[in-house]
This record gives structure tokens, C-alpha cells and sequence, in this order.
């Protein structure tokens, strides 16, 4: 049998005989009730390997569990999940439509019996308009109806690009970083699960699956000597080469970690934990020791490194000291404070532009705060008050991003009230702002992009 870190094969559009045998006696052992396979009467073994068993007889037998609304309800999701395709068009447009609406909440199936399944399907089918499944989801097999029927949903805003789901993690995904390489662009995310998990954007694949003793907190991608490495935090400290999946080096850490940085070309990596911040050189030799950084302060939550000319800098956020800069490798201190005073940093991301690193601060009055980051000087405040009330900036900061724009370099903020805003780093003036969040917008990545104005 397959496990989440032995992923069953894409199948092909070919049937192996073999299989196909197989199948078939499988589902000769299914009761039916006239033409209807009764899944929820099967076997557990069915239900958690009859998929897997389907995937290696070819696509033709995969849509034919696929189409069946009643299979999806009672089979073990995570099995469903490691033989789905990232993406679904190698599948005919009806089974396509239906594997949609499965995908819509692919993460909570995992966690909940087939009854909530089955409302869970039901809701999902109204919302991408497949009223057909919808209807078949409120009957279940042996006249058990649902106590309630849903006649329609405003929660419709389900963007088209959502037709990619990569899945293989059985945990909660604590990081998640994307970068381009000689191997194309891809993904890295860190999980509860205990792996990190690299990705190929281009096809959906899974290009390595990293093992680790404890769970993934974070990860970081940079290149050292010409080579894409990953650097990945859970019990240690270990660098991968990105390509070839390999591990480097590694170093154990003596406090849990909370987030990791690494600069381009510098062989230096920055590590926060729960007690002190750490240093480690990651460059030539075995890392031996990690190097403690008094000045840093304790249990950060926001690490970056930056460069400023020939100088490596790195910069933290803590509760106590705000924003807190000092050179790599030698740790001496370069500037400490937040420029808020009095208004705690909830969010923070750094920008290379023109050979600055600029530094970003979100904070809890909603207000973003742009500096130059070796120096510590502030450049803006974007704080705005003679706006429509709806656009007023009060909301707590939880996500930044930056990226360029059309004619300048642009900062996004996510909110806690759902809105995001843009401002042109060039002037510091808001460019638009857009409430498309029911709630809180706690994650942003910044792309090239372009401005529309205010």
C-alpha cells in the first residue's frame, strides 16, 4: 500500500489488465441496491483502497469512481486526495465539474464522518452551480434524506484558478515560500506533518518529499555557491539542495523555532526561537554551532536579511524591542525600536529596491509604516483618515507584501477586516482599496503587477 509520502502515480489514459481484474472482484463485493453501489455498507478496506487500486488500472476506471457522488462520500478523503491530479482537466468535463466541487473543501473532508460529508458535497455543488449533485448529495442511499435542503448561497466568488489543488500533506501547513530556479518555479511548504514538500507550479507534481523527526515551523530558498538551496527549520537546522532533493548539512537547535531566514549569495542564516536569536554560516564546511545574538532579544516572530552594499545585515521583531537590525557575521548592533511607539508590529516583510532594503511594519491601529532597513530611518507612514468611512485605515495589519507595479514599486496590505489596500511606495499614497475577504486577510504574496488608481 501507498502512504502520504509515497504518492500513487499520475495514471494514464491506458488500463493495466491486471488491475483492472483486481478491480472488478473488489467491486463485485460491493452490495447494491438496483445500480446503486452501496459505499457506505462497503468493506473499510474498499473504502480506503479501492482508489488506489482504480488509479493503477487506468483513467477510465478512476472517472468511473469519480462520477459516482455516493463513492466520495464515504471514501477515506486522504486516499482520494493522493490519487487526484493537480489538475483536473485529464478528466471529462462532468467528472472534471464534480472533483470541483470535492476540491472546494478538500481539507476539511479528512476531518469529519461521511454524514458531514455529504452536507459539506451539498453546499459545495450550490456554490459552483452543480444543482444535479447537489440534489443527489440531500438523497442518501436506503431513503435517509437530509434534515435540511439548501436552495442558494452567496459564498460564489470561487476564483477559476482554483482548478490546481496540490495535495499530499496530512498536517497543517506552517510555511509555504515560492521561488524560481533552474528547475522552474516552484513551491516549498513546511507541514504539521513532519515533511517540507517541494512543488512544480508549471505541472503540479511533487518534485521531493523531505522527511523530519518533528514538525516543519518554517522554510526559507536561496542560492549559495550557484546552487538552489532550501533551508528548512523543525528539530534542526537542515540545508537541501533544491534539485537533487539531498541533504546538505544540518544543525540541532536548543530551543523550538519560530521562523528562519537566509541570505542570497551569503551563506549566513538567521534562526528565532523560543529563548534567543541564533546565527549559523551555512556556507563551505559542516555548520557546526549556531552563534547566539544577545541584541536581537528573545522568542521573535519575524526574521529577514538584507543587503546594503557589500554589507549582510539581518533585522527581528519582538514584542519587546520592535524592529531590531545588526550586521552578519559579527552581530553588532545597527538600530533597535519600533517606529511606532506605543502600536505592537503585527505584521513585517522586506524589499530589495534600487540596492535598499526597505523595511515594512504593520501594526495593530492599521497603520503600515515603510523604513530604510540598514538604517532604520522612517521613509513613510501610510496612515490615511480623510477617506470614504468605509476605506478608513483602522484594522489591525495582518499580512504585507511587496512587488513592482507598472511605474513603481507597490506595498499591499491585509487587514483584519477583510480589506486590502495598495500604496505606491514611490509617493506613499493609496492606490485602491478592495473588500473581495469575508474576514480576516492573513496571508499576501507579492507578483509582478500593474496600478489602477485611486
Amino acid at each position: 500500500m501507498t502512504t502520504p509520502d509515497q504518492p500513487v502515480s499520475h495514471p494514464s489514459g491506458e488500463d493495466d489488465p491486471r488491475e483492472r481484474l483486481v478491480l472488478r472482484e473488489l467491486l463485485s463485493t460491493v452490495h447494491r441496491t438496483g445500480d446503486t453501489l452501496r459505499w457506505d455498507l462497503a468493506d473499510p478496506y474498499l473504502r480506503r483502497h479501492v482508489v488506489e487500486h482504480a488509479a493503477r488500472a487506468g483513467l477510465r476506471q478512476l472517472v468511473r469512481l469519480f462520477d459516482d457522488g455516493e463513492f466520495l462520500v464515504n471514501a477515506d478523503p486522504t486516499a482520494v486526495a493522493a490519487v487526484l491530479p493537480p489538475f483536473r482537466d485529464a478528466y471529462p468535463p462532468p467528472v472534471r465539474h464534480t472533483l470541483d466541487v470535492y476540491c472546494a473543501s478538500i481539507g476539511w473532508h479528512q476531518h469529519v464522518e461521511a454524514r458531514a460529508r455529504r452536507q459539506i458535497l451539498a453546499l459545495d455543488a450550490l456554490r459552483l452551480g452543480h444543482h444535479e449533485l447537489a440534489e443527489r448529495m440531500r438523497r442518501a442511499p436506503g431513503g435517509h434524506v437530509l434534515p435540511w435542503r439548501c436552495l442558494w448561497s452567496t459564498a460564489t466568488n470561487i476564483s477559476a484558478s482554483s482548478g490546481a489543488t496540490m495535495t499530499g500533506h496530512a498536517g497543517r501547513i506552517n510555511a509555504l515560500v515560492a521561488t524560481r530556479s533552474p528547475h522552474g518555479t516552484l513551491a516549498v511548504t513546511g507541514s504539521e506533518d513532519r515533511t517540507a514538500r517541494v512543488w512544480d507550479l508549471g505541472t503540479g507534481a511533487t518534485r521531493h518529499v523531505l522527511l523530519h523527526a518533528q514538525a516543519v515551523k518554517d522554510v526559507a530558498v536561496a542560492t549559495l555557491d550557484d546552487r538552489a538551496v532550501l533551508l528548512t527549520a523543525a528539530e534542526r537546522l537542515t540545508l537541501w539542495d533544491l534539485g537533487t532533493g539531498r541533504a546538505l548539512r544540518s544543525v540541532p537547535v536548543p530551543s523550538a523555532i519560530r521562523a528562519v531566514a537566509v541570505g542570497d549569495e551569503s551563506g549566513w542564516a538567521v534562526v528565532t526561537t523560543d529563548g534567543p536569536t541564533f546565527v549559523a554560516d551555512l556556507d563551505g564546511g559542516p555548520v557546526d554551532a549556531l552563534r547566539p545574538v544577545p541584541a536581537a532579544g528573545g522568542r521573535a516572530k519575524h526574521v529577514a536579511v538584507g543587503r546594503e552594499g557589500g554589507s549582510v545585515f539581518a533585522l527581528t521583531v519582538t514584542a519587546q524591542h520592535g524592529v531590531t537590525a545588526f550586521e552578519l557575521p559579527g552581530r553588532r548592533l545597527l538600530h533597535r525600536g519600533n517606529p511606532l511607539p506605543g502600536d505592537p508590529i503585527t505584521a513585517f516583510t522586506v524589499a530589495d529596491i534600487g540596492g535598499q532594503t526597505l523595511a515594512v511594519t504593520g501594526h495593530r491601529s492599521g497603520t503600515v509604516v515603510v523604513a530604510h532597513a540598514h538604517s532604520g530611518a522612517l521613509l513613510y507612514t501610510l496612515r490615511l483618515s480623510g477617506l470614504a468611512e468605509q476605506w478608513l485605515v483602522r484594522a489591525e495589519v495582518r499580512a504585507l507584501a511587496v512587488c513592482p507595479g507598472e511605474s513603481s514599486w507597490l506595498a499591499f496590505s491585509g487587514h483584519k477586516d477583510g480589506i486590502l489596500r495598495a500604496w505606491d511606495l514611490a509617493t506613499g499614497a493609496l492606490l485602491w482599496a478592495t473588500r473581495q475577504h469575508a474576514s480576516t486577510v492573513n496571508a499576501l504574496v507579492g507578483v509582478r503587477c500593474w496600478t489602477r488608481r485611486w
